[in-house]
């Protein structure tokens, strides 16, 4: 793996840096330029299952999304927005390329997440490079003190299909944050949100004769068919996933250590059933309320960085594998 730390002037800056640190880590630029009132980066690399397409943009009180006001009156973003594709097209804006997440009730509506209220500098950020599988992870702290994460890569799949690639922000695009659009942990369901599917993981996936981009709500703005959902291990629709208890009942009181607990990735079917697809090995969830955000802690033979998902107050965490 590798590893870079720093600060930046601003979310452009921010972005720039993302993009020479995924270079470093073997990723190729189609494209860098500025764009409306941001910068775009369109980055690729061929991983484990596929070549994998990241798109980003940096925007100011820009729309990520034009045409959403159509279904959703999106709110527009000052941050940096992020959407996987299945190729490169130098003529499609950001979250337009081709295979890109968009919405199965309005063709023109295309996704992905993002991180949001960047309205000024970065303190400090932090960033993880992985390979086998492909993962790279961008952790911000903004002046006030509030974590943000973007993630973008492939999963380790444990089922035979095509697909594999994933992407996550602290933010998706339909609704507002800070708010309700928030999401404290990769793929996580929110009864909430259901209604309108505004994701924040998002997993490509040709499974359960369902070809398109899988995420942890409803289809409402999925590519391939009805009821596309994928869930962090024995999560179930309308319900707290058990992995939670796990987190909320951290630290032990016993050794006072707590659990860093791994992402496993199950579809929903058409049948109701529950398929596991995959998992996310460079990172685990936790309770984070006692760490020292960004600190280097020792589990067995394994070194972890962990970070609020988005403050220490919220307890819920993120760690990233650290072996630079």
């Amino acid at each position: 793996m590798s590893y870079s730390t720093g600060s930046a002037t601003d979310r452009d800056d921010l972005l720039v840096k993302l993009m020479n640190f995924a270079v470093l880590n073997g990723w190729t630029v189609n494209r860098h330029d500025s764009e409306g009132a941001g910068v775009r980066v369109n980055l690729q690399k061929t991983g484990n299952t596929g070549t994998l397409f990241a798109n980003l943009r940096s925007m100011s009180n820009e729309d990520p999304v034009p045409s959403s006001s159509v279904i959703l009156g999106l709110p527009v973003t000052t941050g940096v927005v992020l959407s996987m594709s299945d190729s490169y097209d130098a003529a499609k804006s950001v979250t337009n390329q081709p295979g890109a997440p968009v919405s199965s009730q309005d063709a023109g509506n295309y996704y992905g997440t993002r991180i949001a209220t960047i309205s000024g500098s970065v303190p400090i950020y932090w960033m993880f490079g992985f390979a086998n599988p492909e993962m790279i992870a961008c952790v911000i702290q903004l002046p006030s003190g509030e974590f943000q994460h973007l993630l973008f890569g492939e999963i380790l799949k444990t089922d035979l299909f095509t697909g594999g690639a994933f992407m996550y922000g602290s933010c998706g695009m339909a609704d507002p944050y800070p708010g309700s659009g928030y999401r404290r942990l990769p793929f996580e369901f929110s009864v909430a949100h259901n209604a309108q599917g505004v994701g924040t993981s998002w997993l490509r996936a040709n499974l359960d004769g369902r070809n398109g981009w899988w995420t942890e709500d409803t289809d409402y703005l999925l590519r391939g068919g009805s009821s596309t959902n994928v869930y962090p291990a024995g999560w179930l629709a309308g319900a707290n996933f058990p992995d939670d208890c796990l987190i909320q009942n951290s630290v032990n009181a016993f050794n006072n250590l707590t659990c860093l607990i791994p992402v496993h990735l199950y579809a929903r079917l058409t049948s109701g059933l529950f398929q596991p697809v995959g998992y996310l090995p460079h990172l685990r969830t936790c309770k984070a309320t006692n760490f020292v955000p960004g600190e280097t802690y020792s589990l067995g033979s394994d070194n972890w960085k962990v970070f609020p998902s988005k403050t220490q107050a919220d307890g819920y965490g993120i760690a990233y594998r650290y072996a630079p």
